[in-house]
């Protein structure tokens, strides 16, 4: 990366989309410090390249960003028509980390609260899967 501190830079995110790897746009116009947390956080490659000049942000699905400990990041990934998927591409992140998927974003990008994993989600008893009892 160029020595100035004023260079920003974009990025794109390799991800796994329609059953290959492809390169997407994940952030324009970010500092060397934004970059840095890209790549020590998300959960796939990402390359930078010095910014000629920021592109317009595509707004997050949530604004503001729920309060939490940890969170994940969802990208939603380009439609061929037909349903629009969604991937994981960061989780346990800090709220410090997961503000900086949010500045300039180039695709959209769904920042919730990280669900917790250390222990099973309860199971509801709801009574419907019970079988009727017979009638007599």
């Amino acid at each position: 990366m160029a020595s100035t501190d004023d260079a920003v830079y974009d990025v794109r995110i390799r991800a796994w989309a329609s059953g290959q790897f492809d390169w997407f746009p994940l952030a324009s116009a970010v500092p060397a410090e934004t970059v840095e947390i890209f790549r020590k956080t998300a959960a796939w490659d990402v390359e930078a390249a010095e910014a000629e000049s920021a592109a317009d942000p595509v707004p997050p699905v949530t604004h503001p960003i729920t309060e939490a400990d940890e969170y994940a990041v969802w990208m939603r990934y380009p439609s061929s028509g037909g349903k629009v998927p969604w991937g994981l591409i960061a989780d346990h992140l800090t709220p410090e980390q997961a503000a900086a998927y949010v500045r300039n974003p180039q695709t959209q990008l769904n920042v919730q609260p990280a669900a917790d994993r250390t222990e099973p989600a309860p199971v509801e008893d709801d009574g419907e899967l019970d079988p009727e009892p017979a009638a007599g």
